[in-house]
């Protein structure tokens, strides 16, 4: 059984399928759309050909797997929109005897969430805040997601894609990440995230920056290939620099100077 759909604006969609009355298996692959492509026969699943004979290369698919009564989504993100993509779907068995469905496929707006982080001082600061936080040296930037009211998290990808956190120097993010459009200083994925402030990353110090949750794919995250790759408005901080106390001895009047620089002082201006 084949089914086919079109790629909407966002490039991205979730299809949720699954076995039904009479299966207990349900075998999928999704397949791009080519002109004059057609199956050539089988199952397990019937292979894809370009002109539908054996002799031609087979069409490999963006996504195949089996799942059961519970039902599986499949996440496609990246696609170029308006392109057709076919499903098929089979019961893994002559005859297929029993029902399969296809529950629902949803185009998905990518929103990488609200941001959010925290320092080891304890103070937290959010997208929304007035003021800017101050990262202490050797003092840990923390950042996360914000949670809405009922407890839920801000952010909504597909499950093609995942959450890191990028550090930029604009609040304004374009609305698309690629091609040029966004520049990011550094960015982190997977666990732990933080950014330490020990003077070991390429985020300058006494000058502000927005830390922001950044949505991409997996397998290529941060290198921002994916045209749905989303990053939010950021958080505004600051590294601030080491606090340098320097002294100095004068041995004919007996006084000792002190000279402080780095830290909050430095960056306002003054000593």
């Amino acid at each position: 059984m084949w089914h086919y759909f079109e790629v909407p604006p966002s490039g991205v969609v979730e299809i949720k399928l699954r076995a039904f009355i009479g299966l207990n298996r349900l075998n999928y692959s999704i397949y791009p759309l080519f002109q004059d492509s057609l199956c050539y026969g089988g199952l397990l699943p019937a292979t894809y050909t370009l002109d539908g004979t054996q002799a031609t290369d087979q069409i490999q698919p963006v996504a195949q797997g089996t799942t059961g009564f519970n039902g599986d989504v499949v996440g496609l993100c990246c696609l170029e929109p308006g392109t057709l993509y076919a499903i098929q779907l089979d019961g893994g068995s002559p005859g297929d005897v029993g029902q399969y469905i296809i529950e629902y496929i949803d185009e998905i707006e990518v929103y990488a969430g609200d941001a959010q982080y925290s320092i080891a001082g304890g103070d937290t600061f959010d997208y929304r805040a007035i003021d800017t936080g101050y990262v202490c040296f050797s003092d840990t930037l923390i950042p996360s997601v914000v949670f809405d009211a009922l407890g839920n998290s801000t952010t909504d990808i597909a499950n093609c894609m995942d959450i890191g956190f990028v550090v930029q120097d604009s609040v304004n993010i374009p609305d698309s990440i690629i091609n040029g459009n966004f520049t990011f200083i550094d960015s982190v994925y997977g666990r732990p995230r933080y950014w330490v402030n020990d003077g070991n990353n390429p985020i300058p110090p006494n000058t502000v920056h927005y830390v922001s949750p950044m949505a991409d794919e997996q397998v290529t995250w941060g290198q921002l290939v994916c045209p749905s790759a989303s990053a939010e408005n950021g958080a505004p901080f600051v590294f601030l620099t080491q606090i340098l106390l320097n002294t100095s001895y004068n041995s004919n009047n007996c006084i000792i100077s002190f000279d402080v620089t780095g830290g909050l002082p430095a960056y306002n201006g003054s000593l």
